[in-house]
């Protein structure tokens, strides 16, 4: 007898937003969402640089002097070498961006900044079109080092070293 798969998609605040759709038998759809997340918020907790009381919030408040305890995942990321993946999905391929690192996007709404910010994570300098037509200031960081502005960019940009 075949399975009667159901659908079911969740959206929370973890690290960002985490959306996920399950498809499931309707009996373990729940359980196997709520399992899913109880790992998000785990995440969360140990990883979120917003948070002091996180490992991350730690290390950096800490700067390693004292050492810091902390948990087994959060040292195996940050021991891998490996860069964690973006937070930003490309909605174009669903992979995470990997060209730009890191965005800063100044326009009146919160919401067009996010979603500007979101436009330049996944595509870069090629943004620049629709920046300008929002009128909206940005600078962002390219995964090489390098710091891009707008022409409109006011403040001056310190990199320390």
């Amino acid at each position: 007898m075949p399975l009667s798969l159901t659908s079911m998609r969740r959206a929370r605040p973890l690290l960002g937003i985490v959306e996920m759709t399950v498809g499931a038998p309707a009996a373990e759809m729940e359980v196997a969402v709520e399992a899913a997340f109880a790992a998000g918020v785990t995440v969360h907790k140990l990883m979120s640089f917003h948070d002091q009381a996180s490992d991350v919030g730690r290390l950096n408040r800490n700067a390693f002097d004292p050492p810091v305890a902390m948990h087994r995942w959060t040292f195996d990321l940050l021991s891998s070498g490996q860069p964690a993946a973006s937070a930003v999905i490309d909605p174009r391929t669903g992979v995470p961006v990997h060209g730009i690192i890191g965005a800063t996007i100044r326009v009146p709404a919160r919401v067009v900044a996010d979603a500007l910010t979101n436009v330049v994570m996944a595509t870069g300098e090629g943004a620049g079109y629709l920046l300008v037509s929002y009128g909206a200031r940005a600078l962002f960081v390219s995964a090489p080092g390098g710091v891009h502005v707008t022409a409109d960019w006011q403040d001056g940009v310190y990199l320390a070293a």
